[in-house]
């Protein structure tokens, strides 16, 4: 999702989880790019030796204009498939940021 992040930005994935519940989060996050955004992300990679069994994500959305945190969430995710990621809709995205 952000270039040039070598290592930090990969790490093994059930193939279900990588195109569905984790796919539909970093489709948030373009999104919220998108509408104008600034997007303050934190993995943090838990459990296993070889592949992270969990994979904890804390998000804040900042208005660029004021600096404020318009929105935040953190999730657990299992990695593993047949799971689900409530996503905020992109139709509200930049009414929240205008305020």
């Amino acid at each position: 999702f952000v270039k040039d992040q070598g290592l930090d930005n990969l790490f093994p994935q059930n193939g279900d989880f990588n195109i569905s519940a984790y796919k539909t989060f970093e489709n948030e996050m373009a999104d919220w790019v998108e509408a104008g955004a600034e997007v303050r992300v934190a993995v943090d990679l838990l459990g296993g030796e070889d592949r992270p069994e969990r994979v904890r994500v804390v998000y804040e959305v900042v208005n660029p204009a004021s600096g404020e945190v318009v929105y935040d969430n953190n999730v657990l995710f299992q990695n593993a498939a047949d799971q689900t990621f409530d996503r905020a809709a992109s139709s509200d995205m930049k009414d929240v940021l205008a305020g």
